[in-house]
């Protein structure tokens, strides 16, 4: 997992920056003789990979990225400790090379038929650091103190029925209903990361950090010589049995390579590359880029990318105090940020970075440039105005200045110059990482020990799916999640439970069932007040008969449309792109929005073409297309949706929606592309 620079916005999350930046490593050859480095986590290079060092005792000495101050990683997602909990602790499951979740403290484990029990057998030979036995009651404990923590982690406790230990070396999980992720939830990798502790330290309130650190995995954490600010100092568990199988990404065997391992905490990123040269460290794990030539071109040095799919930078916004509390202030932030002049200013060198729209990052699978616009066009004329309409006052915004890590060093002061270049007042306030982490917790007002902005990161593997992270932040504010899938069903396959959705809407009509029918999901243990009394149906929840007929047939077209999913999408994808290669053969000057789209909606702009004007022309030839939303029928106004990911109103005024479905014909995809020719050949401005 990498660990680098970060710059965006939130709202809590609004990102004003994307980032992708891979992390880079220097080992010392000489002095470790290590020459391949393959796996997510630093700490794996201490047991994971190389060739014995010996059998005189072996001390590797590391400058880690960040000082570590907090050891709890169940009580703070900041990689330093994740790092930390690596190096000591052990998980039931891990992510091997093809991030398939595999047994690691587990010996072995089986699933009932109806998917809703899982019964898990711990492996011979794992002890505590103190020289208990790891039990059953340990990992069931900790597992619950991680659940009331992590995103994924509540999700699964969320479908628990039951987490208990059957006798010291089995514990069960079952669930209220099939859930597909139960193994991937137990082998996830990245903060917060299942780790698991003796079950009278797992008991302490998950809120609140443990009082001592004992693990079992291959490494023990010396307290008595951890000097915040200075060093960490780790000692190798002789105790510890490694699984026999050869280690694979996170998972498998790790066998110890040293004896002691030094995280020497040395903020001057020179002074660290002199010690790395002069062989007095072995492993400098995040280097500027700038010291990168320098280093690549020493013998003794190896230079390698420890994550090709990098990390994406944030500047995080505090939406609770003016005036960032106000949506023009913040989005007054996506304008303000320029990509280019960040990565120039704290990387430098384009070959360690690259720009990036995309939201849930470039060269995902919800990889989009929509919405994008003010993110990818600085205006800091329009950051200025937006920050007056937010009623901005003159007060200084206090900026949290992580100093230890040089990008993010460089990036926060290139953030206080654009909110200077745009009139706002910035406090900047210097500390390192740990001391960051532990202030962004605190919810004071800025002028009272709180903060209006600070710079970070996150792994690109970890900002992958919006509406996971959406149900989240709902569910830690207690806050009913709904989501409008009308679109969407009978399209695509939806995990309600993975989703963590907590109400859904969908419409017959969309899925070729009867017009004028359509049902809410609303899950097990939610209550909602009726709109319609007077009567007992619907449980309650809306009072009048029910329409039988449509309720059947809605149900049998549902199914219908699930059972035929595949087959109707792959038919609908080939009219679209058969549709597609009628327009360009017309040579019509067009574009469609949207990268990750549903098959059978094309929101298309014709440039230089009024949509209302070819929605009524198409109309009078008996083609029917649509020009905005249901909602907003008959406006002829620029559409509001379109307007809100960064169209112009021009570019706005100018697209349609046409809509493929599964009766549709090639015959009808030849009509609609030759008569969209002859009226844009009419009208076009």
């Amino acid at each position: 997992m990498s660990v680098g620079v970060i710059l965006a916005t939130s709202d809590p999350a609004i990102m004003p920056g994307t980032l992708e930046i891979s992390k880079m490593a220097l080992i010392n050859r000489k002095a470790t003789r290590w020459h391949v480095v393959r796996n997510v986590f630093f700490t794996a290079f201490l047991f994971l990979h190389g060739p014995s060092l010996g059998a005189a005792e072996t001390t590797l000495k590391m400058v880690a990225h960040a000082d570590l101050k907090n050891i709890d990683p169940i009580w703070t997602t900041a990689y330093i400790t994740r790092n930390h909990g690596y190096m000591i602790y052990d998980t039931l499951f891990a992510l091997d090379e093809n991030l398939e979740p595999t047994p690691q403290m587990v010996s072995n484990y089986s699933i009932s038929s109806d998917g809703l029990t899982y019964v898990f057998t711990l492996r011979d030979g794992l002890y505590w650091h103190d020289g208990n036995p790891v039990t059953a009651q340990d990992c069931v404990a900790s597992l619950r103190r991680w659940g009331a923590r992590d995103g994924m982690g509540q999700k699964l406790m969320d479908m628990t029925a039951s987490l208990e230990a059957l006798n010291k070396e089995t514990l069960i999980l079952t669930l209220t209903e099939p859930y597909g992720l139960v193994l991937e939830s137990l082998g996830k990798i990245s903060s917060n990361v299942p780790f698991m502790m003796p079950e009278h330290i797992a008991l302490t309130d998950p809120f609140e950090q443990i009082p001592e650190t004992i693990g079992s995995g291959p490494f023990k954490f010396v307290k008595d010589e951890w000097i915040p600010g200075v060093k960490v100092v780790y000692v190798k568990n002789k105790n510890y049995m490694p699984r026999n199988e050869p280690p694979s990404y996170a998972a498998g065997g790790k066998v110890a390579k040293v004896d002691r391992v030094e995280w020497l905490y040395i903020p001057d990123a020179s002074t660290a590359m002199n010690a790395l040269i002069a062989g007095e460290i072995d492993l400098f794990e995040a280097p500027p880029i700038d010291l990168l030539p320098i280093m690549a071109a020493t013998p003794s040095l190896t230079v390698q990318d420890l994550n090709p799919l990098g990390v994406q930078g944030w500047v995080r916004l505090n939406h609770l105090y003016p005036p960032f509390d106000n949506p023009d202030a913040r989005e007054a932030m996506l304008w303000l940020v320029d990509q280019e002049h960040y990565l120039q200013a704290v990387i430098g060198n384009s070959e360690y970075y690259r720009t990036c729209p995309a939201f849930f990052g470039c060269g995902t699978p919800l990889e989009s440039a929509i919405g994008a616009m003010p993110l990818m066009n600085q205006d800091i004329d329009k950051a200025r105005a937006l920050f007056e309409s937010a009623g901005y006052d003159g007060s200084p915004v206090v900026l949290l200045q992580s100093t230890d890590i040089p990008i993010l060093n460089g990036a926060a002061l290139v953030t206080a110059q654009l909110l200077r270049k745009a009139g706002v007042q910035v406090e900047l306030q210097a500390m390192d990482w740990s001391t960051l982490t532990s202030r962004r917790a605190v919810t004071d007002p800025p002028g009272q020990g709180g903060w209006n902005i600070f710079l970070t990161w996150w792994s690109s593997a970890d900002v992958l799916n919006p509406i996971t992270n959406i149900a989240k932040l709902t569910r830690e504010k207690n806050i009913l999640f709904h989501t409008d899938a009308v679109q969407i069903a009978g399209k695509k396959s939806i995990d309600l439970k993975l989703l963590n959705i907590d109400l859904m809407s969908i419409g017959a009509h969309k899925f070729y069932g009867p017009k004028g029918i359509g049902l809410l999901y609303i899950r097990q243990g939610i209550n909602i007040k009726p709109i319609i009394s007077g009567g007992g149906q619907e449980s309650g929840i809306r009072a009048g008969t029910e329409n039988l007929s449509f309720i059947a047939g809605m149900e049998l077209a549902l199914k219908i449309a699930c059972d035929k999913l595949d087959t109707n999408n792959n038919k609908i994808l080939n009219l679209e792109n058969y549709f597609i290669d009628r327009l360009n053969n017309y040579k019509i000057n067009y574009r469609i929005n949207g990268v990750k789209r549903l098959s059978g909606f094309l929101n298309i702009t014709f440039f230089n073409v009024d949509g209302n004007s070819l929605l009524m022309n198409l109309d009078m030839n008996n083609i029917a297309i649509s020009f905005g939303s249901a909602c907003a029928s008959g406006s002829t106004s620029a559409p509001l949706a379109l307007l809100e990911i960064g169209m112009s109103d021009d570019e706005a005024k100018c697209s349609v929606r046409i809509s493929i479905g599964k009766y549709i014909t090639k015959d009808n995809i030849d009509k609609l592309a030759d008569t969209i020719n002859k009226i844009i050949s009419r009208i076009k401005k």
